[in-house]
């Protein structure tokens, strides 16, 4: 498994021979590694939108799925939007579980707030490997069922605090997850949600904007 951070949320992870582009939020993004040009040439079978907010690319996935082959998951209301937009997707709802050209698909709780749909984070399963994108989240109990229903390889968990997890919530969800690899995000793009890198490094990886680690 190859992870790819864009920047705040965003992650590009290719397993096998597919590619998952999650939350990608690259317009008005400072942080950002790429432009949104850039993330269309990255060939992505599937894009994967967390909730509404701007800042998880909701507006770009419209654009992504419109201009390339990609398709686009999420919540159902959510999906309808986009291709009310001209995009693409498949709608699917909390705790739904679903295989889409040999990709197996969960929608997993997620505990936030959003102008439209319900908010989520996604476990995408592919030929024996298994990766969990949280979205926006506080720390919640329904992290404890997750290892009761999959093995993940790599859990990508939001960091900065303030409108997510915090390093504190994050050493909890270690032990709820029991994944083999973890990846901090939502970190670091704007002051509200600044920490102390020393401290994310002691409970997860963390991969600068246009970097990228294998698993």
């Amino acid at each position: 498994m190859k992870v790819t951070h864009i920047g705040h949320a965003s992650f590009l992870v290719e397993l096998k021979d597919k590619k998952f582009l999650f939350d990608p939020w690259v317009k008005g993004n400072e942080k950002a590694a790429f432009d949104i040009e850039e993330v269309k040439k990255m060939d992505a079978d599937f894009v994967f939108v967390s909730h509404g907010h701007g800042d998880h690319g909701f507006a770009e996935a419209v654009e992504i799925t419109r201009d390339t082959r990609a398709t686009a998951i999420g919540v159902f209301e959510l999906i309808n939007a986009l291709t009310e937009k001209g995009g693409t997707g498949i709608g699917a709802n909390i705790g739904g579980r679903f295989v889409e050209d040999g990709v197996e698909i969960y929608l997993a709780n997620a505990a936030h707030s959003c102008p439209f749909a319900n908010p989520c984070g996604f476990v995408v399963s592919y030929k024996g490997e298994t990766v969990y994108h949280a979205g926006d989240t506080a720390l919640i109990k329904d992290m404890e069922l997750l290892p009761e229903l999959f093995d993940m390889d790599v859990a990508l968990l939001p960091a900065g605090g303030h409108f997510t997890m915090g390093p504190d919530e994050l050493k909890i969800a270690r032990g709820m997850l029991k994944a083999k690899n973890y990846v901090a995000m939502h970190y670091g793009t704007f002051p509200a949600i600044e920490q102390d890198l020393k401290r994310i490094r002691e409970l997860a990886d963390v991969i600068g904007p246009g970097q990228s680690r294998e698993y």
